[in-house]
């Protein structure tokens, strides 16, 4: 049989309690389906702007993958193969696309994608018992948290240099500073007019290339 090709959403971005309808649109006789978030290129996108779909995804995935860290362990491998593994195979999973939706999560949110590099740091070292500080020091492993910023940095840092999306930050300053020397090197912050998109990718990218 022929597979039916996917139909065809739209997604209506509103941030009011009570939205109003999404417009109909008909192409070809057809009426596309309003959903309440789209994955688009492996990352879920929610018509309130908001994470929580996508974090919640990140998390299932890298929890199904610990029983790996579990398997593993009862045949004997060593805890530095352990870890390895999980920076390899599990980590990667919670770092899907981070510089898009790094800087906008909650307290909250991050909190929870945490937990998870927690649990299985104590999977590794168990039946020693750590708390979380001595285990990132003892397999010599950055939190998330931190690892995110350098992912976003390091984004920030390949737009400068892309001939082709240099476009999407801001233009280098031309004002003076008090020493007289211009600030080239420093972008010009993004007219920032709603706490919403205050935390966004591209404000969050300028701040962090401004404070090199």
């Amino acid at each position: 049989m022929t597979p039916q090709p996917e139909k065809c959403k739209i997604m209506h971005v509103s941030f009011l309690r009570n939205a109003s309808a999404p417009p109909v649109i008909i192409p070809e006789s057809t009426a596309l389906e309003a959903v309440p978030a789209l994955r688009l290129l492996g990352v879920t996108i929610q018509a309130n702007l908001k994470w929580d779909a996508q974090v919640n995804h990140m998390i299932s995935q890298a929890s199904r993958r610990l029983y790996i860290l579990t398997m593993l362990k009862s045949f004997g491998v060593s805890r530095g193969d352990l870890v390895f593994v999980y920076t390899t195979y599990i980590r990667p999973l919670m770092e899907f696309c981070a510089p898009v939706w790094g800087s906008s999560i909650t307290a909250h949110q991050s909190t929870r994608i945490e937990s998870v590099q927690k649990r299985a740091l104590r999977m590794i070292a168990s039946p020693e018992k750590h708390n979380y500080d001595e285990l990132l020091v003892l397999y010599d492993i950055p939190t998330l948290e931190s690892r995110r910023t350098d992912l976003i940095l390091s984004f920030g840092k390949s737009l400068l240099l892309s001939d082709r999306h240099r476009g999407l930050l801001t233009s280098s300053r031309q004002s003076v500073s008090r020493t007289g020397l211009r600030n080239g090197h420093k972008l010009t912050l993004p007219k920032i007019r709603t706490k919403r998109y205050a935390p966004s990718s591209i404000p969050a990218i300028v701040d962090l290339l401004n404070s090199l």
